[in-house]
């Protein structure tokens, strides 16, 4: 048992000592062939020269352009910021090399070692030259292929369209060429690949394409189009509802009773709201901005209006707080008249003929003049509920100041018509040389007992036939 034990040990010992030679000596011969290989690759190369053999060829290089994600779009000063990365793939005729001779699969070497394509943005910001700054190693396989991976972060500039802000929809273009190399002597192959690509910020990508055209009629060049989109919801919820909710705001002004007076400074309020945002949005976008943003036009509209709210509720207070005595303009009279009319308040009439003839005598005149006192209070609330839309429905009853008069009329049939809806009433009167009644009405149909309630006449009274009452709906 101990010589076996002994055999044993002495067998593994000897697969370990094959196995690490094994691995040692392609180690050795690895760091032997890849410096042979090296000297032999770059003893006449020159990385000045295009990697042809023919100076008539043409090296076609395949460029992949990968898009991380959109860093910044800065819409007033129009630039675009991306994270993006560009693959470069092409054959260079002088770096091969023979696998059965040379054991290295492909050699790992700086950019200034050999030939690289330069690429350059046509509608920089900053740079002309793209990664110039950064320096990123290429690989060499053994058939010549050449494989050269940058990456960063590409500012170029991008002309914004702002229209439908916060829905604006901007096309940004980049136009990438080969510099100084022709079409003839380089030509570039483009490949879009978005697999990687990231959303994240404030904006999102929407169609991107990539396609080859000629640039300036002499190069090679790629042009990348881009379709970014912003994100709306921040938009709407710090700029665009806060002003819908100031508009709702800014009518409700003429809803506050003028009694409180605090009517002008809750305009002044809502007007510097306005001038807030509008400063607000005019800061977010770009100063040649063309076409003009749709939301800065309502916001001026809007602050306009609110202006002209803010001027109506001053006009309003002075006629609220007038000298009642004084008699009103004939024109805003006749205003308010027709304001009342519109909102369903009917009074249509003022003088009315065909009076029936008394048993007792005759009636020197068949007219009778029906007015309508309308005071500086009546024309400030005609002039608020006018202002508010649906106003109308505020309030179903009307009250009127109404002179009723007449020169030696006895026993006449005096017609005062009263329009709530579509009521009207008719009513017959004894004879008096004037008559002032304060009239309510509230419904559609006008019974005896109700009129003789809201009618008040000085020395006299009204008595109403019942042949003769009638309610009209």
């Amino acid at each position: 048992m101990g010589r076996e034990s002994v055999t044993v040990g002495a067998t593994v010992l000897i697969l370990l000592l094959f196995g690490i030679t094994s691995v040692i000596v392609p180690s050795n011969a690895y760091a032997r062939n890849s410096h042979e290989l090296y000297s032999k690759l770059f003893d006449n190369y020159t990385s000045i020269l295009r990697p042809v053999q023919n100076e008539n060829e043409t090296v076609r290089v395949s460029v992949r352009f990968l898009l991380r994600g959109i860093s910044e779009f800065d819409e007033v000063g129009g630039q675009l910021s991306m994270a993006s990365a560009v693959d470069l793939r092409w054959r260079d005729q002088a770096l091969g090399w023979n696998r059965s001779k040379y054991y290295p699969r492909a050699l790992v070497l700086p950019e200034s070692q050999i030939w690289t394509p330069r690429l350059a943005l046509s509608n920089p910001t900053d740079r002309l030259l793209l990664f110039f700054e950064d320096s990123f190693p290429v690989r060499v396989n053994s058939d010549g292929s050449v494989i050269w991976l940058q990456g960063g972060t590409i500012t170029s500039t991008c002309l914004p369209n702002v229209e439908k802000y916060p829905f604006d929809v901007h096309k940004c273009y980049l136009v990438i060429l080969a510099i100084p190399y022709t079409r003839p002597e380089v030509q570039l192959y483009p490949v879009m690949d978005l697999s990687n690509f990231e959303k994240f910020g404030e904006w999102a990508l929407g169609n991107a394409s990539v396609k080859e055209q000629l640039f300036g009629g002499f190069f090679s060049s790629i042009v990348i189009s881009l379709e970014i989109k912003r994100r709306p919801e921040f938009s709407l919820l710090s700029t665009i509802l806060p002003i819908l909710f100031l508009g709702v705001l800014n009518a409700c002004v003429f809803l506050l009773p003028p009694e409180q007076g605090e009517r002008v400074s809750y305009a002044l309020t809502v007007l510097l709201s306005f001038a807030v945002f509008l400063s607000i949005i005019s800061s977010v976008m770009p100063k040649n901005s063309e076409p003009v943003p749709i939301l800065c036009y309502i916001v001026t509209a809007m602050m306009a209006m609110s202006g002209l709210s803010t001027l109506c509720t001053v006009i309003c207070l002075r006629w609220f707080f007038a000298d009642q005595r004084k008699t009103v303009p004939y024109l805003l009279q006749v205003l308010c008249r027709r304001c009342k009319r519109g909102r369903g308040h009917q009074n249509s009439g003022f003088n009315h003929d065909a009076v029936s003839p008394s048993q007792n005598q005759t009636l020197p005149s068949n007219r009778v003049e029906y007015e309508t006192n309308v005071t500086w209070r009546d024309v400030s609330a005609t002039f608020d509920m006018s202002s508010v839309t649906g106003s109308s429905h505020l309030h179903r009853s009307v009250k009127w100041n109404c002179t009723l008069t007449s020169t030696s009329i006895s026993q006449v049939e005096l017609f005062l018509h009263i329009y709530i809806d579509q009521s009207r009433g008719t009513v017959p009167s004894p004879s008096y040389r004037s008559v002032k009644c304060n009239c309510t009405v509230t419904s559609k149909s006008i019974s005896k007992e109700e009129l003789y309630r809201h009618l008040h006449i000085d020395q006299s009274r009204v008595t109403v036939p019942s042949h003769i009452y009638r309610s009209v709906n």
